[in-house]
This record gives structure tokens, sequence and C-alpha cells, in this order.
């Protein structure tokens, strides 16, 4: 018991010591976490920044970690840290939307640093980047062999979400080149290539509307319309998900092919009406398109500020690292030295618990062997109950067959008596009394049921309620049988002839309406 208590006190220890250790290593844990960016999370930031930027178009965290490289001087050893490094600084002049010739110089730069890394996913963003950079400048010719080259290095990749935005690219400067047919067979495999990609789901629907202009401008008029209504329909799904802006630019290009549409129906007055809604959509976009730049430019300031601040919060967290280390030395001293007296005390009680322990096992041997012993003698006394009780039962059966005897005796005197005029009747009917004085009918009965009925418990009441007219030789009949004996050795036990034996065992199987089932089956249930 005593053994027990230490342990106790053990166990309850080191929960206390282990809670306030987690305590300690969590707080200085937030304290890191809430200085977001540290030279030991730069590539971790680096990768996740670039994963948001070009997978969810959100720029902030990628202008916070180029803002932290640029006031730390970092340099990285990794070519292709250093290509998502270069790419991310070319997404963030494109971002600010000043200069496209740094985008430009920054995407060749991302281009040469590839050439070290084995991943070609890289290359799509590059020559993205590098075609927008010919957009912007009106040539399209190289902006679409740049978006092409971008496609062409995705491969057989259909798990990049990067490559729809070069199709949605490449799209875009076919339009405006008006190449109608490469325009709508670029939609047709973005649209393929979308069913795959979830994340970039909700472009799908900017892809049916370049596939409407495009069968538009190729005459394809009801094809149009079922490619607008395709886009709408992805519209109603997809509502709540779109951003105001996006959804005011997308019903500026289906209002504007609606125009169309009606116009080349000849139905002017509900083509103007389009064309109006289409032209006060633009305005607004054009609005806030001047709203964004500017909150860019804010957003920017405001990270500057913040990464200042960070790195002040970086010198304090390190401070409360260093005293909490401290702190869990102190602990861990005094918890080894508390573990030490508390192990001692515990040998000490655990000797004594192990010679109780081997005292209680001879205890418990010779438990064991007085158990065994008395068992066999309880198995012992019970066979001999049991051969006492057989060895009762045949002589009840013994004296049942010598009443038996004696009955076929009375009988054949019976017989005498009637047949015969020389034997005097009043002698022998003297003998046939006193015949029947030793062998009392009742008497033998009684004493086999109750011998009977040790080994089958209400034997002859279960008989009795099938058939209740049975008569006690008949009742015996069903005992012998009960008890597997022949036909001969019941035939021998009742003096009579395996016929007799049989016709009887016919007529109480008339008595007891057994059809289905033979008499030695029932009985033997009973």
């Amino acid at each position: 018991m005593r053994s027990l208590f230490f342990k106790k006190k053990i166990v309850d220890f080191r929960k206390l010591f282990f809670l306030a250790v987690i305590l300690i290593f969590s707080y200085c844990a937030n304290r890191i976490e809430r200085a977001k960016i540290s030279l030991h999370t730069i590539e971790n930031k680096i990768d996740s920044a670039y994963i948001e930027a070009e997978f969810n178009h959100n720029y902030e965290p990628l202008i916070e970690v180029n803002h932290f490289i640029d006031q730390n001087n970092l340099k990285f050893d990794d070519p292709c840290i250093s290509v998502k490094i270069a790419i991310s600084r070319s997404l963030e002049s494109y971002v600010a939307q000043v200069d496209y010739s740094k985008m430009y110089d920054l995407a060749n730069k991302a281009l040469l640093a590839s050439k070290k890394c084995t991943n070609k996913e890289f290359k799509v963003s590059i020559y993205n980047l590098l075609g927008i950079y010919y957009f912007k400048k009106d040539d399209f010719e190289k902006a679409q062999v740049n978006y092409e080259l971008s496609i062409f290095f995705n491969g057989e990749n259909t798990n990049n979400p990067i490559v729809i935005d070069s199709y949605y690219n490449l799209v875009a400067t076919q339009i405006i080149s008006k190449n109608w047919k490469q325009a709508l067979e670029t939609s047709i495999k973005a649209i393929s290539l979308l069913n795959k990609i979830e994340s970039k789901r909700l472009l799908l629907k900017y892809f049916y509307i370049y596939k409407a202009k495009a069968h538009f401008n190729l005459n394809e008029y009801n094809l149009a319309e079922k490619s607008l209504n395709e886009a709408l329909s992805l519209t109603e799904v997809q509502e709540g998900k779109m951003v105001k802006s996006e959804t005011d630019k997308f019903f500026k290009e289906v209002y504007t092919i609606y125009a169309l549409l009606n116009t080349e129906k000849g139905d002017y007055k509900v083509a103007l009406e389009y064309s109006k809604l289409s032209d006060s959509l633009n305005l607004k976009q054009l609005l806030n398109f001047a709203d964004t730049s500017k909150d860019l430019l804010i957003i920017k300031n405001e990270l500057t500020n913040k990464l200042n601040d960070s790195n002040n919060k970086i010198i304090n967290t390190q401070k409360i690292i260093l005293f909490g280390a401290i702190a869990f030395l102190i602990l861990t001293l005094g918890y080894a030295y508390r573990i030490y007296t508390i192990q001692k005390r515990l040998k000490i009680s655990l000797g004594k618990e192990e010679k109780l322990n081997t005292k209680l096992v001879r205890n418990f041997e010779e438990l064991d062997k007085a158990h065994t012993k008395n068992f066999l003698r309880k198995m012992e006394i019970e066979s001999l109950l049991k051969l006492n009780e057989q060895t009762l039962l045949t002589k009840t059966l013994k004296i049942s067959t010598y009443k038996d005897a004696v009955n076929n005796v009375i009988v054949k005197i019976n017989k005498l008596i009637e047949g015969s005029e020389s034997i005097k009747n009043t002698k022998m009917h003297s003998v046939n009394r006193a015949l029947q004085k030793i062998i009392s009918e009742e008497e033998f009965w009684e004493d086999f049921k109750m011998e009977f009925e040790k080994n089958r418990v209400n034997f002859f009441n279960k008989l009795l309620e099938r058939n209740a007219s049975l008569s006690i030789s008949e009742q015996k009949h069903c005992a012998y049988i009960a008890i597997n004996l022949k036909s001969k050795e019941v035939a021998t036990i009742l003096n009579l002839s395996p016929r007799s034996v049989e016709t009887t065992r016919y007529r109480i199987k008339k008595k007891m309406n057994l059809e289905d089932q033979t008499l030695h089956n029932f009985l033997k249930k009973l």
C-alpha cells in the first residue's frame, strides 16, 4: 500500500511538472508566432507567401516577406528558393502596376535561376509573367508564345492551379488578336482542366464567356447563347464566393455579348439596354481599379511599419525564451532531485513489498494444494454416491423382478385352483394369500418410483401428464425403455415373451399419440 502511495505521488508530481513546462513553451511559442517572421522561419514564410500569391491571389504575405528579405539583406544557397523570391518580386511589381520593366527583369532573373532548380513548375509561373509583360506592352504575338510555353512546361500535370492563369491569359490574348478558333479551342481545354482543379473553379464562368465570344464571332449564335447560359448558371452556383469587383467584371462581359446577340437578332431596343448596363459597369470597374491601386500602396506602407515592430518583438521574444529556458532548467533540476529522493524511499518500500509478495505466493501455493486435495476428495465422494444410487436402483429392479415372478406364481396357482378338483381350494387360497402378503404391489411400486426418480426427476409425473390412464405395468415398461434396456432384457425382468414386450410398447405408443417419433426418443427427453 505504501509503494502505491509513493507511485501516486510521483505521477501527481510529474503531471504538475509537465503542465508547467507546457505552459512555459506555449507562452514562448505564442510570442514567436506573434513576431510572424524571423530568420528561422523565413524559408517557410517564403513558401506560404508564394502559394498564397500564386494559388489564391493574396499578395499581402508576399509583400511582407519581400520587405523582410530586403531589410535583412538575406541571401539563399538553395536555387529553388531564389527562383521563388524572384517570382514573388516580379508578382509584387505586377500587383503594384508601377514598373512593368522591373517585373520583366525579375521574371528573367527567375528564369535564369530556374536552370539550377529541378522543379519545372516554376517555369509555368515565369513564362506566365513574361506573357503578362508582353501583353501590357501590346506585343500580343510574344505574349501568346510565352503563355503557350507556360502551358507546355506544365506538361500532363492536371493538379497545378497556376496553369489555369496561363490558359486565362492566353484566351484573352487570342481574343484581342481575333484568333477566334484558337480562343475557342483554348477555352474548351481550360474548361476540361478546370473540372479537375477545384481551387480555380471560380474562373470557369469566364472561360464560358470567352467561349461565347468565340462562337459569336464565328457566327455560331446559338452556341454563343448556350455558353452564356452556362456562365450564368455557374454564377448562381458560386453566388456569395465572388467579390463585388469580379461580379461587375463578369456581368459587364455578359451584357456586352447579349447586346451583340440582340443586335444580330434585330432587337435593337434590348441590345441598347444591355449596352447601357455594360457601360455603367465599365465605369464602376475603372473606379474600383483606382481604389485597388491606392489600397495596395497603403498596405505596403502599413506592412513596412509592422515589420519594423516585428523586429523589436523578436528581440523581446528571445529574452522571454532565455528566461523560460532558465526557469525550465531550474524546474528540471528540482524535479530530478525530487525523483531521486522518492526513488530511494520507493526502493526500500519495494524490498519490503517483495518479501510480502514471496510469502503470499507461498501461502497461495499451499492453499492451492489444499484446494486440489479437497476437490479430488469431493469427486471421489460424488463418484461413490453415484455408484450407490446405481446399486440401489439395480437392487430395486431385482426386487421388482422378484415381485413380478411371485405374481406369475400366484397366477399359476389360481389356474390350478380353478382347473383341479383334487387340490383343496382352501389350502391353495391360503398359499395365494401368503404370497400376496409378501409382495405388496403398492409398496414395491412406490420404492421403485422413488429410486428411479433420483436419476430422472419427475419422470412418472411427466409421463402421466401425457396420458393419465397408463397402468403401473406400463409405467414400469416406460422406465425400462428410458434406461436403454433392450426388449429381451425387459422380457426377462417381466417374465414375458419378447413378442409380448413389443405388443406392450405398441399399445403404450398408441396411448401416447406418438406418430412422428419413436417411444424411445420421447422417453429419453422426459
